[in-house]
């Protein structure tokens, strides 16, 4: 497996949490409120990072991901188990999501339609690194762009794993999206 398997949990754990207000109390706002005479309407709450919210997988099948199709169905059971089956939604896609996505062939498959606000999406991917430029589902970086500017106006947190090192990575991508080395060497602190 491209993630060292002792530490893919808690790299999913990391790459796919979001802030939850579910944390400890937080006496420093109550007191905060309290000196300058504001009403505590609820108890303020710290921020823990949480999966409450889920996440929605987008698998890359073109053929340059062909390699890693292992990878990914060992990737996808991982993401059952660390955010649930019930929290977790698994979409394949050629090139970029925009071009359609499904979970059955190719022939059902249907336009993209963003996650809930605040849903991480993950997506396996090279971002078209891969994909020799005769082919013909190969995506480039501003396809990219305009899949992470509609994620960004949907309030989808975009998580990339790529099978490439960061000096291969498009470098419009790294302002707009988390990219993530999906390698051996890569661990829960990068």
């Amino acid at each position: 497996p491209l993630f060292y398997p002792v530490w893919t949990r808690a790299i999913l754990n990391d790459a796919l949490s979001t802030p939850g207000l579910s944390g400890e109390i937080d006496i420093e706002r109550i007191i905060n409120k309290i000196s300058s005479a504001q009403p505590i309407t609820e108890l303020p709450r710290r921020q823990v990072p949480t999966l409450i919210r889920g996440v929605q997988a987008l698998v890359d099948c073109s053929e340059a991901m062909e390699p890693y199709a292992a990878d990914q169905t060992l990737l996808k059971s991982a993401i059952y188990s660390v955010v649930g089956r019930e929290k977790t939604q698994v979409l394949s896609f050629h090139g970029t999501p925009l071009w359609g996505v499904g979970s059955g062939l190719q022939d059902d498959w249907h336009a993209y339609d963003p996650a809930p606000p605040g849903t991480p999406v993950l997506v396996l991917t090279d971002l078209g690194i891969g994909n020799p430029g005769f082919m013909a589902e190969r995506a480039d970086a501003w396809d990219w762009l305009e899949f992470a500017d509609l994620l960004r106006e949907h309030g989808c947190p975009l998580i990339a794993f790529v099978p490439y090192p960061e000096n291969r990575w498009p470098g419009e991508l790294r302002a707009k999206m988390n990219i993530l080395q999906w390698d051996r060497f890569t661990n829960s602190s990068m």
